[in-house]
């Protein structure tokens, strides 16, 4: 039996690293056509590790097809030309995972307004600027899923110092509910998908260290 993803063209951001590198590839096993896209193109960009020019790699070493697109999603002109590009090249999309993200620690009363701003702008409203841009495609096919990656915290907040962070996944989980009721009319699917703690580069890399359990 086909995969129910066989030939459904994918984008996947924060698909460089961690979590959004491993769905590019799963997806891709299952037949998608994955357009790989994040901030960081090539091994030498800047990332502490992981690349598109990686993911794409692992896709095609699995059998699957991939294409590499850098693009900053906090920013609405590349999430436009993205979304060109992708069906200028490759097709209609057909599924949208937003899963790029970032993190910064420290208690609101330490935290510094650039982060906020940087958090928020690339995980709450990167995730509004890719559901804008593919949802009048979608409306027209009368068909789609788009999958928001939340987290826990975007139900439950601890009391870690990671203000912005949560408040940012807090509004992806509101913004997703939002947009499903439109969804639902038109014929495509929005949901959300909320892990709990992982051990990726987005937390290896931060300061202080985060604990985790074994």
């Amino acid at each position: 039996m086909a995969s129910a993803l066989e030939g459904k063209i994918t984008v996947i951001t924060g698909a460089s690293r961690g979590i959004g590198s491993a769905l590019a590839v799963g997806f891709a096993r299952e037949g998608a056509t994955v357009v790989a896209t994040a901030r960081t193109q090539a091994p030498d960009s800047g990332s502490p590790e992981g690349s598109l020019e990686e993911t794409v790699r692992r896709i095609t070493d699995a059998g699957g097809k991939g294409l590499a697109i850098p693009c900053d999603v906090s920013n609405e002109d590349a999430v436009k030309a993205l979304v060109e590009r992708t069906l200028a090249e490759v097709g209609p999309i057909d599924v949208l995972v937003n899963n790029a993200a970032a993190l910064v620690f420290g208690p609101i009363t330490e935290f510094d307004t650039a982060d906020w701003d940087r958090i928020m702008a690339i995980n709450a409203s990167g995730a509004y600027y890719c559901m804008h841009a593919v949802l009048p495609g979608m409306r027209e096919a009368g068909d789609g899923l788009i999958v928001n990656i939340s987290s826990i915290a975007g139900i439950r907040a601890s009391a870690l110092g990671v203000v912005a962070f949560w408040s940012s996944k807090f509004a992806i989980t509101a913004l997703g509910s939002a947009v499903s009721n439109v969804a639902a009319v038109h014929g495509f699917l929005v949901t959300s998908f909320y892990p709990g703690a992982v051990n990726p580069p987005l937390l290896r890399h931060v300061h202080p260290p985060v604990p985790f359990d074994p």
